[in-house]
């Protein structure tokens, strides 16, 4: 005996199903989200296979991934390969700084960073813009 509740999770779960089939066929024709999963392989051949502790903790240098792995950086895992891990926690202890001050205030100016971070470009150029924005936000609380 199915009941409404049964019924709607196994379509669901065959929905979610095909859905997750057609964007992986979609995906594997787009040579910009290969490059991130390039990327992305490169990251976990040089920092958990072939690197040493130096490279590790400090990376290959700024600018260097185009000559080490034949792509520029152009998302988190390639700047952390550039710049290693000591860079990376410093950025994300900035973050968390910046989450726990004012939550409120810096979300919606967070989430975009992280999320293109991820995926895309990711914003390091740009995040002049992001303290310029909080800083906006800042005084127009002073203000008002």
């Amino acid at each position: 005996k199915y009941n409404k509740y049964k019924i709607f999770k196994i379509i669901f779960f065959i929905s979610l199903i095909l859905f997750i089939a057609i964007l992986i066929h979609l995906i594997s024709d787009d040579v910009s989200f290969l490059t991130k999963l390039y990327i992305l392989n490169e990251f976990i051949n040089i920092f958990f296979y072939n690197t040493s502790l130096l490279t590790f903790l400090f990376g290959i240098g700024s600018g260097n991934s185009i000559d080490v792995i034949n792509i520029g950086s152009h998302n988190l895992f390639g700047l952390i390969i550039e710049m290693g891990f000591i860079w990376f926690v410093v950025y994300i202890y900035i973050l968390y700084i910046l989450i726990r001050k004012k939550l409120k205030d810096n979300v919606l100016f967070l989430l975009p960073v992280l999320i293109s971070g991820l995926i895309s470009i990711f914003p390091i150029a740009y995040m002049s813009f992001y303290y310029v924005g909080l800083l906006l936000i800042g005084n127009m609380k002073k203000q008002y």
